[in-house]
Order: structure tokens, then C-alpha cells, then sequence
């Protein structure tokens, strides 16, 4: 059987693997529906998967096919970024809308435009000073059982960690 080469290179079933597997597919998988494989163990699918993704024509497409793919993707995400800032803008300045639903619009079209930055406050409960006595206290307390086990004899601090 003669095998026809695409435009890349490729025979069609190789073309097929190429575009399942940069399209999140396992590598089984691609091949189960690119290959006749129904009277194939599942290690030999496996293994002529695996074999067929090494192969550098194959390789090279499926690799450029993911990088189409991740284009395709940064395009969409810019273009919907673009008309969700269009569609808050012409909200936010339309007088017929709701002053709830302009306020919404200006929010969300700051928020598209990057002009809000989330920012998290940590609160003490107990000032620095209470917080530096507590610990010379447990260290004290600590310190005072190693000395009344023995351990803690001399300047030298114990081998073993303290939890």
C-alpha cells in the first residue's frame, strides 16, 4: 500500500496522531483512533504510541500544532478581554442603564484595564512586645526542663531539635 504525505510530511493516520495529541489526547488514545488497533495488546498501543511521538516528523508537527494552538488561544483571550472592556465602557456611559449597573460596568472595565490591585491586610491580635515576652517565656520554660533533665548543662546547646 502506497502512503500518501501530507502537506508536513505526514501520512493522514500520522496527521490525525499529531493533531489528537496536541489537542491534550493521551498518546494511546491518538493512537487507538488514528491506528487500527482493536486486536493490539494495551502495551503494544502503548509502546507504538510512544514510538510514533518520537518520530521527528511527528514530533515537529504536533509541537507546532501546540504553538498554533496556544496562538489561537492568546488571540481569543485578547479579543474577549477587548470586548468585555468595550461592553463595560458602553455601559458604564450609558445614562439609559441603572446607576447599580454603571457603577458594575466602571468596576468591571477598571478591572479589565488592570486599574485595581486586590490588597490583603493581616491584622496583629497582640502587639510585638507581648509576642517577644511569650517566647522568652517558652524559652525559659524550655531551657529550665533541659537543665532539670541534665541536657542542659554547659554553653553548648542540645543535639536534638526541640519541637
Amino acid at each position: 500500500m502506497e502512503r500518501k504525505q501530507g502537506e508536513h510530511g505526514l501520512t493522514a493516520k500520522q496527521e490525525h496522531f499529531a493533531r489528537l495529541v496536541s489537542a491534550g489526547e493521551t498518546l494511546s488514545d491518538a493512537y487507538r483512533a488514528s491506528y487500527n488497533a482493536e486486536n493490539m495488546t494495551n502495551e503494544a498501543i502503548h509502546s507504538n504510541a510512544y514510538k510514533l511521538s518520537k518520530h521527528t516528523q511527528v514530533k515537529l508537527r504536533i509541537d507546532a500544532l501546540v504553538v498554533q494552538r496556544m496562538q489561537e488561544i492568546e488571540r481569543k483571550g485578547v479579543s474577549d478581554r477587548d470586548e468585555v472592556a468595550r461592553l463595560a465602557k458602553e455601559f458604564a456611559r450609558d445614562d439609559g442603564k441603572p446607576d447599580a449597573v454603571r457603577l458594575r460596568a466602571l468596576e468591571l472595565w477598571g478591572r479589565t484595564c488592570g486599574a485595581f490591585i486586590e490588597v490583603i491586610e493581616y491584622k496583629r491580635d497582640r502587639p510585638a512586645a507581648v509576642v517577644a515576652a511569650d517566647i522568652e517565656r517558652r524559652m525559659a520554660a524550655l531551657l529550665e526542663g533541659l537543665n532539670a533533665s541534665g541536657q542542659g548543662e554547659g554553653d553548648s546547646p542540645p543535639s536534638s531539635t526541640v519541637q
